[in-house]
């Protein structure tokens, strides 16, 4: 080995200046205090100076491999590909921080490969560095942090593939995956890390365990959570109408809304198709509103058991359980004509009933829409 400058004095690097160093000591420099600042970005979540930090990091290591044997640049290639598969975890976790997926799963998969060829780089190194004194403390800082990225990496693989399945509407058991992540991440304390003089081996072992504590603490959060039943939060003030065939209490109800309280409902039929089929249109426009009114009205004869009796149309209790499962029956009325029967299931469901006009009912209407915020007390 030609080179003799000492690369344990570089880690730590104070950007004091570089007095009368040569250019291969200057870019010895320069790599080092790039290792550190990309794994500081990598705690900072700072993707945009992480990339910043891989070009500098790039431009140092051209220069000590245009002008080193293969052998001697050996140590010095591992440290960059440390840098660049620092970076791109970063670049994966910035992904997964903004949501989206599909690039993260593709930014995973380059970072598995960069660390296995850093792993690949690392195992050929010359012995020689490995016998001397000052290189062999670069290489316990190195084999520590490669551990570190090896782990990192497994457990983002966990939470991409399980983000992409939740993509494609399948089920996912959120509390298994996060087990399962909390697993791998304390895989670290099973790890023989090295000590080494930047106290990376004390460092990385807390580091991964703080993590695995917080998707702990999501897996209790996520067992409270079940047991309640959890509904949408509506995120608009839009009302929807529901109706049977009973047009004249719908439009009795439409023309209140708006010109009481200026409130112009949703209608379905009103609205238009753009293409979609009725079920996509339904979805479409109930996933926007806060509130629901179902008029049930007495459409559809019933025989059953010798007995006749009128139910409301069968599209008319769909789109109340639809709401129902979304929201919650609290953010749901029922509005029934007399003579009309609820099926069994729905007993026990409070409804305002009229006899045939819909201002038996207009009191408690508004009272509905007040306390679900969609009127001020005052109005």
């Amino acid at each position: 080995m030609n080179f003799n400058t000492n690369p344990a004095n570089n880690f730590g690097f104070n950007n004091q200046g570089f007095g009368g160093m040569n250019p291969l000591q200057i870019a010895t420099q320069n790599l080092f205090q790039e290792f550190d600042i990309a794994f500081h970005c990598y705690q900072q979540q700072d993707s945009q100076e992480a990339d910043k930090c891989l070009i500098r990091a790039n431009a140092a290591a051209k220069i000590l491999s245009d002008n080193m044997s293969p052998i001697d640049y050996g140590i010095y290639k591992v440290i960059r590909e440390e840098i660049e598969t620092t970076v791109k975890i970063t670049k994966v976790s910035s992904y997964l921080n903004k949501e989206q997926i599909q690039q993260a799963a593709v930014a995973i998969e380059s970072c598995d490969a960069s660390c296995q060829q850093l792993w690949t780089s690392y195992q050929a190194i010359h012995p020689n560095f490995r016998l001397n004194q000052e290189f062999s403390s670069v290489l316990s800082i190195i084999k520590n942090n490669y551990i570190f990225l090896k782990i990192l990496i497994k457990a983002n693989q966990i939470l991409i593939q399980a983000e992409l399945r939740k993509k494609e509407n399948l089920f996912i058991d959120e509390v298994k995956v996060f087990q399962e992540i909390a697993t791998v991440l304390r895989t670290i304390n099973e790890e023989s890390l090295e000590i080494d003089y930047m106290n990376y081996y004390i460092s990385y072992p807390g580091y991964l365990n703080r993590m695995a504590d917080t998707f702990d603490i999501k897996i209790e959060n996520i067992k409270e959570k079940r047991k309640t039943i959890q509904y949408i939060q509506p995120y608009k003030k839009n009302i929807f109408i529901v109706h049977g065939h009973n047009h004249d209490i719908l439009d009795d109800l439409e023309t209140h809304l708006i010109k009481t309280y200026d409130i112009r409902p949703i209608i379905l039929t009103q609205q238009p198709d753009e293409g979609k089929t009725i079920i996509e249109k339904f979805e479409h426009y109930g996933k926007d509103c806060a509130f629901a009114f179902v008029l049930v009205s007495p459409d559809d004869l019933v025989e059953k058991n010798g007995k006749q009796y009128y139910q409301g149309r069968p599209n008319v209790l769909f789109e109340l359980g639809w709401f129902y499962g979304r929201y919650g029956r609290n953010k749901v009325r029922i509005i029934k004509q007399k003579d009309t029967q609820m099926p069994s299931d729905l007993n026990g469901i409070i409804a305002f009933n009229f006899q045939s006009s819909i201002k038996d009912v207009l009191d408690k209407i508004k009272i509905d829409l007040t306390e679900n915020g969609l009127l001020e007390a005052s109005n």
